[in-house]
């Protein structure tokens, strides 16, 4: 369903992981506490959440990459925001679309864990750190 790589080792803090992490369980939770009838997927949040698709697949790259132990963390969360989205079937395709095309891209730019991917990482997490806060924010309630 998703691709998969593995390439060399780097270290570093877990800081970056636990702060996207953080936020998806947030948009996680608060997507799962609204009633199924309201939610809603308007054009803004189907871009959103595609493009936070994107972002999860090119972390689960560079992760992967850099530190082999979160081999499957980044996937996990694409697989769990897509169950716990529901979205319909074009939706989630196009979810794991864009989840593969962000894979891809970082693996193509990215093939091997050096100060260069790890400075990528960071900034895709944080960007997806963001994204999944504004989203969680902006459920009505």
């Amino acid at each position: 369903m998703f691709p998969m790589t593995s390439h060399g080792r780097c270290h570093r803090s877990a800081f970056e992981r636990s702060a996207l992490t953080g936020a998806i369980i947030l948009l996680l939770l608060a997507t799962g506490a609204m009633p199924a009838q309201a939610q809603q997927y308007s054009s803004r949040y189907q871009a959103e959440l595609l493009q936070l698709a994107e972002l999860l697949g090119g972390v689960h790259h560079l992760r992967r990459t850099c530190y082999p132990a979160e081999e499957q963390t980044w996937r996990d969360a694409m697989i769990g925001l897509v169950s716990r989205q529901n979205p319909p079937s074009w939706l989630r395709e196009q979810m794991i679309s864009r989840f593969n095309a962000g894979f891809h891209r970082e693996q193509s730019s990215y093939p091997i864990c050096d100060d260069r991917s790890q400075r990528r990482s960071s900034q895709l997490a944080a960007d997806g750190s963001r994204l999944a806060r504004k989203m969680a924010r902006a459920i009505d309630w």
